[in-house]
């Protein structure tokens, strides 16, 4: 019986809509680690003017 009103309590989402959720609650944790931490994109696209000027 506790299941059940358990199961009526929870909210029903769909895929999307969860792995968004995820995606969100993720990148906020990454954030929140290390505020110095620079993306992998900013570091490529670091490199990559670095090599152009050189």
């Amino acid at each position: 019986m506790q299941q059940e009103e358990n199961r009526k309590n929870q909210e029903i989402i769909s895929i999307e809509e969860y792995l968004y959720k995820r995606k969100k609650i993720k990148e906020q944790e990454e954030r929140h680690l290390s505020p110095y931490k620079i993306s992998i994109k900013e570091k490529s696209s670091a490199l990559v003017l670095a090599e152009l000027y050189m």
